[in-house]
């Protein structure tokens, strides 16, 4: 079966192939967040995804962007060029933020509003490094179409994760969230390498200085556009954290961090996968037809809709008792807080998978434009609800997503015809 898949389609073969491998590391995900929510105490979920939200933000300038040009380039030399560039500036990136953090640590704790994160803030760059060689690595594999190697290693790195947090929690007395997670990630990036060093290092003997200076500057609108539209969507994407963590509470932020985790598990199925699949799948036909694209694209849009509407009914009726049975009586407000946030994870769910469409060189000052714009009426909309109430805090965000999800949707389909160019 598989076989005939793969002959027939090749974009739907290696789809396949991703989303299984997500999906095998969510279902462990799923069944281990029970425990982790009868272990941790909401206050620790609160500390923990601040620190992913800081870490979220501070991935933006990982590799300036450049990994996401490593599917573009017709030769595999040049290819390499931007593996080898971006994972160097990662490491002098990240060493900048740890001398950075050194410093600011108690300024930056304060600010969010969590002093419990000064003990921390110091493992933020070894994220920020990880995470830039792994998108490197991860991205040269989608290149060179080794789908079932990205599946592997996302199985493993959930494996780590989930399994280090359980353990952690019998040495730490706090903290065993983050640290399990940047063990899961870690592991991942250690398979990365083990998988390909050889073939890595044939690559380098051919590599010059002058071949990376060539494709820093022929995708050097990445770094000079994307980043910065990438870092106010990276943003927008976790100021609602932000703002709960500093005028709010961090009991809170755990209670929206598990809610925001669990309603986060449809599109951690598909989205990453999906975006990967189609960066690939459009790199190659954007030359024969345009046309391919379109169709594609609202095939996939139409799919997406299907899947996230039973999933939306469920949680917004009965979201509280799902949570209550499932992480037991303390978890009753993170499952009401779930009732309200599933209706703006299931826009995000149907549209930010095709925002790859966006992230080509022809359509990158388009989409920088967005991300920037919806940034600042979000900070608008917080401005007005950031001292009511939680449930007053999350109509606001709920209605600001809507609107500016359906803008960015028809943005995205009027970036295909750029990509004929």
């Amino acid at each position: 079966m598989i076989k005939a898949l793969k002959k027939k389609s090749e974009f739907g073969f290696n789809l396949f192939t991703l989303v299984s491998g997500t999906a095998l590391a969510q279902v462990l995900s799923l069944a281990i967040n029970p425990l982790l929510a009868r272990f941790y105490a909401p206050q620790e979920f609160g500390l923990f995804t601040l620190y992913l939200s800081i870490t979220a933000v501070c991935q933006i300038f990982a590799t300036l962007r450049y990994e996401f040009a490593i599917v573009q380039p017709k030769k595999d030399e040049d290819a390499f060029a931007l593996v080898v560039l971006s994972t160097t500036l990662c490491f002098f990136i990240s060493f900048f933020m740890l001398c950075f953090v050194s410093i600011f640590k108690e300024g930056i704790a304060s600010f969010l509003g969590s002093e419990n994160l000064i003990g921390f803030i110091y493992l933020v760059p070894l994220s920020i490094f990880v995470y830039g060689c792994s998108e490197s690595l991860n991205n040269w594999n989608s290149r060179k179409k080794d789908f079932s190697q990205i599946a592997k290693v996302k199985i493993i790195r959930s494996i780590g994760i989930n399994f280090s947090q359980l353990g952690l929690k019998t040495i730490l007395s706090k903290g065993g969230l983050i640290i399990g997670q940047i063990f899961g990630d870690f592991l991942s990036l250690l398979v990365l390498i083990k998988k390909n060093y050889k073939k890595y290092l044939s690559y380098l003997k051919d590599l010059n200085f002058s071949k990376i200076t060539f494709n820093a500057k022929m995708y050097s609108n990445l770094a000079k556009y994307s980043i910065f539209g990438s870092l106010a969507n990276a943003i927008s994407l976790h100021l609602p954290i932000f703002i709960l963590g500093k005028y709010f509470d961090t009991v809170i932020v755990g209670y929206f961090g598990l809610a925001w985790r669990v309603l986060s598990v449809p599109s951690s199925f598909l989205h990453r996968a999906l975006s990967r699949v189609l960066m690939q799948k459009i790199s190659v036909v954007r030359y024969d037809s345009i046309y391919k694209i379109y169709k594609i694209t609202f095939l996939l849009f139409f799919i997406l809709c299907v899947l996230i509407i039973p999933f939306t009914i469920c949680v917004y009726f009965f979201g509280t008792e799902i949570f209550v049975f499932i992480f037991g009586e303390t978890w009753r407000k993170a499952g009401s807080i779930a009732s309200y946030l599933v209706l703006s994870v299931a826009i995000q769910f149907v549209v930010s998978p095709f925002s790859i469409v966006l992230g080509f060189s022809e359509n990158v000052k388009i989409l920088t434009i967005w991300q920037i714009l919806n940034l600042l009426t979000l900070l608008l909309t917080f401005y007005f609800c950031y001292d009511k109430d939680i449930w007053t805090f999350l109509k606001y965000f709920i209605s600001h997503v809507f609107f500016s999800y359906s803008i960015y949707f028809y943005l995205i389909i009027s970036g295909i015809k750029n990509l004929a160019k």
